[in-house]
């Protein structure tokens, strides 16, 4: 059994044969999904020998599940001074220091896990996952590879490949792979009616029903290819989180938005919005604007900004907070500014700046910049609001998609090693995705205050309604 790339094995201990089938019990409750019984088992175990490495790795294991990193770091630490060379406590502090952005220690025990279980299909995701928080694409595919010889159902990691590939554009493969997404557990936890997709893109007679499938960037990216469905259903309804629902009820395709809860019409068939590439148009094309902001919010917005004969800049400094997803967190962290990155910007004073954040993570900033997170109740708000500005710079890609889709003059700063979408050369400033953006790239050892140095050199030449000059230098 494998949630979440968490391995759920035993790992042979000499001890009591009552405290064997404890755990074994306990394990094969883990296994059935029985998590109650699994921890009160694991529980007993440990209540009896608070040192059996295999209690209380699989106990680190039902953290690990619930992404409480933090609370299964010390069970982890403990089986491994109980047994140091225990595999599958080493491929879960390698799972938990990832999360907690300790790439080292990672590496360190996935490298240590697969010298004791060489060829683990486990060991060889846990490993080939930090390649690709590297940048490393190539060779994570050639680790994953592995995998996928030895279970080829191994969705988990075909997933992780079609990152890979498509990082590399290898689009075809990376749409393919992509696929495998609906059998992973994240997956599975979509409502019944719509975790089994079924349209293979031919003509149909019946209701279609897209799915606004994982984060908000996701759907506003892939809703491009709502205007190619028209002429293959007669019908099309977007299932998609409330925030969504009036800006991508103006899309040309899309006929009727509903939440994901909503019953589906009689005979309807599904269709996952990132599968639409696989089956239109893979290789990536520059199109124009796709999104549209509603004419009177528009109205609105201009009536509550300050007038100003300055550029209006929106900055959005800061990923989402989500301190309930420690993965996602570490991303945001990479890519977020702090206070001493933004003030340069803040500093040019020929441009009228203007929030972007919902959810500032910073008083001090937020207090130099028109706070507008309030009236941001959601993205339609905001797509009229970014229709006033000149320029939009952001590290968070949901702003992006939703600027770039808007068709607005758009700097991306980018991660170091960040998503497959922007490839993976840090010198491409350009991206098919979207004609007005520039993507401005964090090299291997950058500090986020060189990366808006160059930003701010490609500031000095800048005309208003036109993309950001070349600033690589």
């Amino acid at each position: 059994m494998q949630r979440h790339g968490t391995p759920v094995r035993l790992h042979p201990v000499s001890a009591d044969i009552f405290l064997e089938a404890l755990i074994q019990a306990g394990y094969a409750a883990h296994q059935a999904g029985d998590r109650v019984t699994a921890a009160r088992n694991y529980a007993d175990v440990l209540a009896r020998a608070g040192d059996h490495p295999n209690a209380l790795n699989l106990m680190a294991t039902l953290l690990i599940e619930d992404q409480r990193f933090a609370a299964a770091r010390p069970y982890v630490d403990r089986a491994l001074r109980a047994d140091c060379q225990h595999p599958f406590a080493l491929m879960n502090r390698c799972i938990i220091a990832r999360a907690l952005g300790d790439d080292a220690g990672a590496r360190v025990d996935a490298e240590a896990a697969l010298a004791l279980l060489p060829g683990d299909v486990r060991a060889l995701h846990n490993l080939a996952n930090l390649h690709l928080d590297r940048g490393e694409a190539a060779r994570a595919i050639s680790l994953l590879d592995q995998v996928l010889e030895s279970d080829p159902a191994h969705a988990e990691a075909r997933l992780t490949r079609a990152m890979a590939a498509l990082a590399l554009g290898q689009w075809q493969q990376g749409w393919q792979d992509l696929e495998a997404r609906w059998n992973t557990h994240t997956f599975r936890t979509y409502p019944p009616g719509l975790r089994n997709p079924s349209w293979d893109g031919a003509p149909i007679t019946t209701p279609l029903v897209l799915i606004a499938e994982q984060g908000l960037g996701d759907v506003l990216q892939f809703i491009r290819y709502a205007r190619d469905l028209k002429h293959l259903a007669p019908h099309r309804i977007l299932a998609a989180n409330p925030v969504l629902h009036r800006l991508l009820a103006r899309v040309d395709g899309i006929d009727a938005v509903q939440s994901f809860e909503d019953a589906l019409p009689a005979g309807s068939i599904t269709v996952g919005l990132m599968s639409l590439p696989r089956l239109f148009e893979p290789v990536p094309q520059p199109r124009a604007p796709y999104l549209t902001a509603d004419a009177s919010t528009i109205a609105d917005w201009r009536a509550r900004l300050p007038m100003t004969s300055r550029p209006r800049v929106g900055l959005c400094w800061h990923g989402m907070a989500r301190p309930g997803y420690p993965l996602a967190l570490q991303m945001d962290r990479r890519r977020s500014l702090a206070w001493n990155d933004a003030q340069p910007l803040l500093g040019l004073d020929q441009f009228a700046w203007v929030s972007l954040q919902t959810d500032p993570p910073d008083d001090m900033i937020d207090a130099l910049l028109p706070s507008v997170a309030a009236d941001l109740v959601d993205l339609a708000e905001t797509a009229a609001l970014v229709s006033m500005l000149d320029l939009v710079i952001t590290v968070d890609t949901a702003i992006a998609h939703l600027a770039g889709g808007l068709g607005r003059p758009t700097v991306l700063l980018n991660r170091w090693a960040g998503c497959w979408r922007w490839g993976l050369d840090p010198e491409q400033t350009t991206t098919p995705w979207y004609p007005a953006m520039r993507v401005v790239t964090q090299r291997a050892g950058e500090r986020w205050d060189q990366v808006v140095a160059r930003v701010i050199r490609g500031l000095d030449s800048w005309q208003p309604g036109q993309p950001l000059p070349e600033c690589q230098r």
